[in-house]
């Protein structure tokens, strides 16, 4: 084989790796950072297979016999694409559970603690409306945010497999230009920039004047509107968590029309979310519940489940 070819599967083989190596990388380290020991030795597993899938220490007899094939190169990225897609799908049904458990949870816990007690302390009277508003909508919007998500396709597979074929046979930079490292300098503020952090900032002041506008409209004293804002801003945040999930391996992003508006009034909730769910996660107490008493039974259904899904797809196939 020509050093040309050689150099070209090489740089192939490496931006393959890198794609679906270095996302796994970051979601360890976000985990070890915001979770207990627990959690970061799982993650560790969990990165240490993702790594041996892809790495060309592991598959360096296979590597050229795939990347000159592309018959071969085509089956092995549907079947990785495949293996891939199918552990996204498991994670997802475990953070949506996660989710809603938590959601569940921490509700009834600020129904019976806060809300309740405090709005019958301070205004001399508990609004039921408010608090069913609080109870049922959280759950609800999350579930519709969910059912939206989409799994990466048989489109996304192609695309990442067209995108190794470009990096083997057409794009020739990855031949010849050199990647330098280099200290990122501080990037210099313009007029422009500045006008963009104010605009930024009176986002916060918008969306949350639109809400307290809407929930006066219903009645919400000042305590339902905080617990409201609350569990609206968690559930945005974990959304879009597990939305980052699904774009793990996902080569292109699709954007709609609506997508800048959309973050225009969702960026502050988000915020908000990130905020409190980050300094929620230091109290241990949901862990414990989640990792020992709620996810380890539900794991087992879920693989039960897929066993028997598997058992009778044999059956059939005999039958056939």
């Amino acid at each position: 084989m020509k050093e040309r070819t050689g150099c070209k599967i090489f740089h192939a083989l490496k931006a393959y790796a890198s794609f679906a190596t270095f996302p796994m990388m970051s979601r360890y380290l976000d985990g070890v950072c915001a979770s207990g020991l627990n959690e970061a030795r799982l993650g560790y597993e969990e990165f240490k297979k993702e790594v041996h899938t892809f790495s060309a220490a592991y598959r360096g007899k296979e590597i050229n016999a795939i990347l000159t094939n592309k018959e071969k190169l085509h089956t092995e990225v549907d079947i990785t694409c495949r293996d891939k897609y199918s552990q996204i799908r498991k994670r997802l049904q475990m953070l949506a559970v996660r989710s809603l458990i938590y959601i569940f949870l921490t509700k009834t816990a600020f129904a019976i603690i806060l809300e309740y007690p405090i709005s019958l302390y301070l205004f001399n009277e508990a609004r039921i409306v408010p608090i069913i508003i609080n109870s049922l909508f959280p759950p609800f919007l999350m579930l519709v945010i969910l059912a939206l998500i989409k799994l990466p396709n048989d489109e996304n597979t192609q695309n990442i497999y067209q995108r190794i074929i470009d990096i083997i046979d057409k794009d020739k930079t990855y031949e010849t230009k050199v990647a330098l490292l280099t200290k990122k300098s501080k990037a210099k503020k313009s007029f422009l920039a500045f006008g963009f952090t104010i605009f930024y900032s009176s986002t916060f002041f918008i969306t949350l004047f639109l809400i307290y506008q809407a929930l006066s409209l219903l009645n919400f004293n000042i305590i339902s509107q905080a617990v409201f804002i609350f569990f609206i801003s968690v559930v945005s945040f974990f959304s879009y968590r597990i939305k980052g999930v699904t774009n793990e391996y996902r080569l292109v992003e699709k954007d709609s029309a609506f997508t800048p508006v959309v973050d225009f009034f969702f960026m502050p909730i988000l915020s908000i979310g990130k905020f409190l769910s980050t300094e929620i996660s230091k109290l241990n107490f949901f862990i414990v519940i989640f990792d020992f008493i709620i996810e380890a039974p539900f794991k087992l259904l879920i693989e039960i489940v897929e066993e028997w899904i598997s058992f009778v797809k044999a059956r059939k196939e005999e039958i056939v």
